[in-house]
């Protein structure tokens, strides 16, 4: 008997799941809101230029996944190595971070008031925290010390999450990849024979990918792959509605924003959307705790503002991490993209800024957000206001998991009750709550399939 499945959401773990249903060959429709698939991982097109939300690089140490993703490119993909900086103190810092260069740059001086007060913090007696453990504040002091909190974990974090330290879970450090030479400053302490065999830092130094035509192509080679073996992917459609029944069958109702409908059957449903969007969409309604507890549950928003100036290098690596600026991190693009992609004779320079759906940052035109940049951006020597031919600014609502101290309760609230219906499945960053790469993303999305369909 042929199996059905509805997959909310068209970012990459959804095709990813659609992908795989459509291997052990299930039908699956694929309900994406957005104009565009990809999610996250999708280029735009605009003036000739490809413009992602990140930028983005393919990177993992799964040889499997990693060649699936290449395959689809017959194996054209272009190769690098990654090369970023950080900028701290006025001083711009090799990454991942080494310790002479910390010394030679920071200064001796703060940088053994960082040693020892780690020193001295190892040798007190370890402080018993309630059941939710520590938050943010106190696990970076226990296990670096005040002065290195104060000059980096405490600034960086309440730059990028836009919340005080003690309201953050310490979660938002080991699985967020923004942040992650948080865990390269602990390597710095740490003895090589108790270094994980994987670290973060390892991770993200190793080769990297870019396709040719954009990272977004591959998205768009999955969903390829989808239509030619007979899958649907519906895009504009927002999921209205999925109807549970007691027989384990599904009906999901999406509509578009001038009011064309889709109501699909299906024997298992694939989540990807935002979880208070889900729960708002099962119908018959369930408890209001649930309710409740999914609307306290918190995505961080990202600004991405492209600027386009005349080919010329912009920095002296890919990216740079900025610590007390206004933009979290800053691309040259050209340089990123590995191969010569956009326009030869424009360069872009990416600035990201994370921000709170609804807030200022997210409200503001584009050119006043460009305005509040531009003195930063003239400091650093990058670029000038006379440079700027235009601009283009990207939006994603829903960028990042936002561990909150204490957010794990409402999102076993949640777990709970979704494991309650059988063949209802999240996956992916965003349906998961769960930060993940690319490849970890395709990866679970296969996993997600195998759960349900694992005699298909």
């Amino acid at each position: 008997m042929e199996k059905r499945c509805v997959v909310l959401g068209g970012g990459i773990s959804g095709l990813s799941t659609a992908w795989r249903c459509v291997e052990k060959g299930i039908k699956v429709s694929v309900f994406e809101i957005n104009d565009y698939i990809g999610g996250l991982s999708a280029s735009i097109r605009s003036d000739g230029h490809m413009m992602d939300f990140g930028p983005h690089s393919l990177f993992s140490e799964d040889e499997a996944i990693l060649q699936r993703i290449i395959d689809l490119f017959d194996g054209d993909v272009p190769k690098g190595k990654r090369d970023v900086r950080l900028y701290m103190h006025g001083e711009y810092l090799q990454y991942p971070l080494k310790a002479e260069d910390i010394f030679m740059k920071l200064g001796i001086f703060l940088s053994l008031k960082c040693f020892f007060s780690y020193m001295k913090q190892n040798l007190r007696k370890r402080p018993s925290f309630g059941p939710d453990g520590p938050n943010l504040e106190q696990w970076s002091i226990l296990n670096f010390g005040k002065a290195l909190h104060e000059l980096f974990f405490k600034p960086y974090s309440e730059q990028f999450w836009d919340v005080p330290c003690s309201a953050l879970s310490p979660d938002c450090i080991p699985t967020s990849k923004q942040i992650n030479f948080f865990k390269t400053l602990k390597l710095l302490f740490t003895p090589r024979s108790k270094r994980m065999d994987i670290s973060i830092v390892d991770r993200e130094m190793l080769p990297c990918y870019y396709p040719q035509n954009g990272f977004g192509s591959i998205g768009e080679k999955i969903a390829e792959r989808i239509t030619r073996a007979g899958g649907e992917i519906a895009t504009g459609f927002e999921v209205k509605a999925v109807r549970t029944f007691g027989d384990g069958r599904f009906v999901v109702e999406a509509q578009t924003r001038d009011g064309r409908r889709a109501v699909r059957d299906a024997d298992a449903v694939i989540s990807t959307i935002p979880i208070p969007a889900l729960v708002g969409a099962i119908d018959p309604s369930p408890p209001e705790s649930v309710v409740r507890a999914s609307q306290s549950i918190q995505y961080l928003s990202l600004l991405i503002l492209y600027v386009v100036v005349d080919n010329r290098p912009l920095l002296d690596s890919m990216y740079e991490y900025s610590l007390e600026k206004p933009y979290n991190r800053i691309t040259d693009v050209n340089r990123f993209t590995l191969a010569p992609m956009n326009q030869k004779k424009e360069n872009m320079l990416a600035i990201e800024k994370s921000c709170h759906y609804g807030d200022s940052w997210w409200n503001m035109p584009d050119d006043v957000f460009l305005k509040n940049m531009m003195p930063h951006l003239e400091a650093e020597g990058l670029l000038r206001s006379s440079e700027v031919k235009r601009i283009h600014l990207l939006k994603a609502p829903q960028a990042y998991p936002m561990y909150l101290y204490n957010y794990q309760e409402p999102l076993n609230v949640f777990k709970n009750y979704i494991q309650t219906i059988p063949n209802i499945r999240v996956c992916g960053r965003t349906g998961s709550f769960q930060y993940m790469d690319i490849d970890q993303c395709i990866k679970q999305g296969f996993q997600t399939v195998e759960s349900i369909f694992p005699d298909r």
